[in-house]
Parts: C-alpha cells; sequence; structure tokens
C-alpha cells in the first residue's frame, strides 16, 4: 500500500551551501511534517481546553451569543410584544459581540 521510502525524512543531506537551497530545505521540510504540526496542535490546545473548563465555559457563551445574533439576523423574536431583534441594531450588536470575543480571546 505504501513504499517504505514513504515514512523517511524527504532528503537525506542537509545542504545548506546556499540560502535558496535552505529556504527550499524549510519549505519541503513545513510540507512534509504538515500533518505531525496540526496534529501537536490539536493535542496541545485540547489539553489545555481541558486544564481551563473556565474558559470552555466562556467559548461556549460566546458562540451562544454569535448564533444568537446570526439567528436575529434572519428571524424575528418578539418577546412582550416587542421585537428583540430590533433593540439593538445589528452593527451594534456586531461591535458588541466582536468587543466580547477579543476579551475571553486576550483574558482567556
Amino acid at each position: 500500500c505504501f513504499s517504505p521510502g514513504a515514512f523517511g525524512p524527504p532528503v537525506k543531506k542537509l545542504d545548506k551551501s546556499t540560502p535558496e537551497k535552505f529556504k527550499s530545505r524549510l519549505r519541503l521540510n513545513f510540507a512534509f511534517f504538515l500533518s505531525n504540526y496540526a496534529l501537536v496542535v490539536v493535542g496541545v490546545s485540547l489539553v489545555i481546553a481541558l486544564m481551563h473548563p473556565g474558559m470552555l465555559i466562556s467559548l461556549l457563551c460566546l458562540w451562544g451569543m454569535w448564533s444568537l445574533h446570526g439567528f436575529l439576523i434572519h428571524n424575528e423574536i418578539v418577546v412582550f410584544g416587542k421585537n428583540i431583534g430590533t433593540l439593538i441594531s445589528i452593527n451594534q450588536r456586531s461591535k458588541l459581540l466582536s468587543g466580547i470575543t477579543v476579551l475571553v480571546v486576550v483574558w482567556k
């Protein structure tokens, strides 16, 4: 199914005699090991998220607010005779949610 050469590094000998060869080698190395780098990022993110449940709760609340914002753009919800979507304009809601998103990303 797979050739044995597919599991080796892309080049056996590192030739860094010119900057172009070195840059080419870095690009080839990054492309070859991209899936490994992605798995490491996902794994570290998962461990960090599980160690900080407050961050998960903040992200869930943020996701809920953005989902409600998207829902209110296309639909209307009437509570006590008032349309909730018109209490705050779409532009103001977007700016408010963007600010809250920045705060959650920076402090959580």
